[in-house]
């Protein structure tokens, strides 16, 4: 597209910090534990201390601590760490999938406001990698840990969250969302919270098939001197220690359709 060349004009990243995740993914995640001070402050007890050190992690020290188990040929990344050739495509994805919903909205779209909020600090990445040139990435999950919700509490806040067409009905955003759940348990957090479109509907059913409910800080309708104004996103949630993901095995296919678009 005719952006695209602009996009590409980003400052290079750090792409170095690659690492053997094969152990990790055997591993079942577990606070990590910090020389001398034991465990950082408790999420349970709603401090920004154990948020701010969590996202302060390296992309290794995160994901030995707090990453799942994962198919082949997927890999976890940070915003510190990803190659700026994964970022673009990361980008190009979120373009492709869902740029005509951003305009059609309230918030509307707007390209570097996007990339920066894709390299906020303590912004993690879930790809799903392929071997093949023309299409190495067949989408991702990004997501960070923070504070959300009425009332505040700790969330894993999923941003994004997109799949090529050839990789919809799959069952690999069913896998995807429950690698997040998974995350989000070891991390001890509250809930795990995302937005959508009220305009993609086939989104908003698979969260909710998922278990996913409006949250109570989603934004309602206003009536103003003039008309009713009515949000077009909702803030959907759902609570960690309710969670009963309806999906397989991560490794085995999951049944079901999940032709996916969301934000």
């Amino acid at each position: 597209m005719s952006k695209r060349k602009a996009f590409n004009e980003i400052p290079d990243i750090e792409d170095d910090l690659y690492f053997d995740e094969d152990e990790r993914a055997k591993k079942k995640p577990t606070r990590p534990r910090w020389p001398g001070d034991g465990l950082p402050a408790q999420m349970k007890d709603g401090s920004d201390n154990f948020i701010k050190t969590v996202n302060a992690l390296s992309k290794d020290e995160f994901f030995k601590h707090f990453g799942p188990g994962r198919p082949s040929m997927w890999e976890f990344d940070s915003a510190e760490a990803i190659s700026k050739h994964y970022l673009n495509l990361c980008f190009d994805l979120i373009e492709e999938t869902s740029r005509e919903d951003y305009e059609n909205s309230s918030l509307g779209w707007h390209p570097r406001r996007k990339l920066k909020e894709m390299k906020q600090q303590g912004m993690r990445y879930l790809l799903i990698e392929k071997d093949d040139v023309d299409q190495p990435l067949y989408g991702f999950l990004s997501f960070l840990p923070t504070h959300d919700s009425t009332p505040s509490v700790p969330v894993l806040y999923i941003y994004e969250i997109h799949l090529h067409e050839n990789a919809r009905g799959e069952g690999n955003g069913k896998v995807l969302m429950k690698m997040a759940m998974d995350i989000a348990k070891g991390l001890g957090v509250e809930k795990v919270m995302l937005t959508c479109f009220l305009s993609n509907e086939i989104a908003l059913a698979f969260y909710r098939s998922l278990g996913y409910e409006t949250d109570t800080c989603s934004p309602q309708e206003k009536r103003t001197r003039k008309k009713l104004v009515k949000p077009d996103y909702v803030i959907l949630s759902k609570r960690v220690r309710d969670s009963s993901q309806k999906t397989g095995v991560l490794g085995q296919e999951v049944e079901g359709n999940d032709q996916i678009d969301p934000m």
